[in-house]
């Protein structure tokens, strides 16, 4: 009787249960989806992770309301409300309002499951050595399904392994590994925290076995992403965590070799792939070259692009790229550039902005024969100056800042800070609820409260 009540007690509210579902759901940000059509300024599409979110919002309300007047006195949640009611009263003048109330709708479901957190922050609490938990489990399943999709992407089509446009073989000579992400570059996003988590694990506790060949499995996925942006994100994360650990030299040593031979594997992976893809012609060396030149942002040269034979005697066709793609990094300061120029139209648009959705819109208007009002800004800050103003803008950095010097845990700022770092190469909610949920669960824990005792959380 005493081991049945013992389990009732620790029994999970349906909330809760949803809340060790994050971790999970997260990775499905793009496939599955629901495509309702498109129109001159966007996509109509809706992810798992959306309607999971949805869900707990609505499922977390009575605990809200419950907890409405406690919620209410709270200050250290006044600047999020503000965040948020700002972010909304820029809708009426947004210059694409569909666009505007649908991204206030997302922000709303956001700010409902942070209302939640807080109304729940002990059991939120008590939770957290599991969240964390299945955040690394579940890094490690989806880096196998990485592997896997890199394996059968050498021989199969972007179509039947659900590999993006830019992540076939085609491109490089081996393909990039997204899973259920819309591009390599949020697959790696959402490998940040795993990475950091364990990482800091090798400086901080004795090197078994099974935290070295997670941290090796999940650095070689991050590199077969060559996401520019998460693998610098990577680096200056565990920099800081390094540096906050400084004393640990023997441990660093030992990271520093496991990322080393991750390094080697990676690129071993991708010269294999190259040699082994039966429709690209491209030499194990030249693939090593050209990965190296990609992720040195043209720095590294080795002089290996030549394929191994003409491409119209072997049957096969030549990669895309032979090496640093400067276009891509050429559109993304381009597109920046223009946002800002169409922020400087007029003094209203610099403090308020051209409103929730609108930056598309704006620049499209402003410079109308070179862009398109579907494309985005590919860098956060900029788009929140431009669609939010600079009032905006501020809200969002002093709610940084504070987030950061609040952190419970170093290794909680170190991932903070690494996501705020990547967050200078792509914008916008549906492909990065990862960061938004993980940030929400860093503040909640932040908040004065009574603690509960855990290693986990604490360092």
């Amino acid at each position: 009787m005493r081991k049945l009540a013992s389990f009732r007690q620790a029994k999970l509210s349906l909330v809760e249960t949803m809340w060790l579902g994050l971790p999970v759901v997260v990775w499905f940000s793009y496939w599955p989806n629901i495509h309702f059509g498109r129109s001159d300024t966007m996509n109509f599409e809706i992810s798992v992770v959306l309607i999971y979110c949805l869900v707990l919002a609505l499922v977390g309300l009575p605990s809200v309301w419950r907890n409405r007047r406690e919620l209410v006195k709270n200050r250290q949640i006044w600047l999020v409300s503000l965040l948020v009611i700002y972010a909304g009263a820029t809708v009426l003048w947004s210059l694409n309002a569909t666009r505007g109330f649908l991204t206030a709708g997302i922000i709303g479901v956001l700010y409902l499951i942070f209302l939640g957190f807080v109304a729940r922050r002990q059991q939120l609490v008590k939770l957290a050595p599991r969240l964390i938990r299945l955040t690394v489990g579940s890094a490690v399943v989806m880096s196998g399904l990485a592997i896997v999709q890199f394996l059968i992407g050498i021989w199969l089509s972007g179509e039947a392994t659900l590999l993006c446009a830019g992540c076939v073989s085609g491109q490089f000579g081996w393909p990039r590994p997204n899973v259920f992400a819309i591009e390599p570059q949020f697959f790696g996003s959402l490998l940040l925290p795993s990475l950091l988590i364990v990482s800091r694990q090798v400086l901080v506790k004795p090197v078994n076995r099974r935290i070295a060949l997670t941290l090796l499995l999940l650095q070689i996925v991050l590199l077969l992403t060559m996401s520019r942006g998460a693998i610098y994100a990577y680096l200056l994360g565990v920099l800081i965590i390094m540096v906050m650990n400084y004393r640990q030299v023997k441990r660093i040593g030992q990271l520093m070799v496991v990322s080393l031979l991750a390094l080697v594997i990676s690129l071993s992976g991708q010269g294999l792939a190259a040699i082994s893809s039966p429709s690209i012609s491209e030499s194990f060396g030249g693939a090593v070259a050209k990965s190296i030149n990609q992720l040195s942002l043209g720095v590294i040269d080795l002089g290996q692009k030549s394929v191994p034979e003409p491409a119209s005697s072997s049957g096969k066709e030549a990669p895309a790229f032979d090496g640093y793609v400067e276009e891509s990094t050429d559109i993304r300061l381009g597109r920046t550039e223009m946002a800002l120029g169409a922020w400087r139209k007029d003094l209203s648009t610099m403090l308020f902005g051209v409103g929730l959705g609108g930056a598309g819109t704006a620049i499209s208007q402003a410079y109308p024969d070179q862009i398109g009002a579907r494309e985005i800004i590919q860098n956060e800050y900029v788009e929140r100056l431009l669609e939010r103003g600079l009032i905006g803008l501020m809200l969002f950095v002093v709610a940084l800042v504070w987030l950061i010097r609040r952190a419970r845990s170093r290794w909680l700022m170190a991932i903070i800070v690494a996501f705020v770092f990547q967050w200078l190469f792509f914008s916008g909610y549906p492909n990065a609820f990862h960061i938004y949920l993980f940030m929400i669960a860093v503040w909640v824990l932040a908040l004065p409260a009574p603690r509960v005792n855990t290693s986990v959380v604490d360092s």
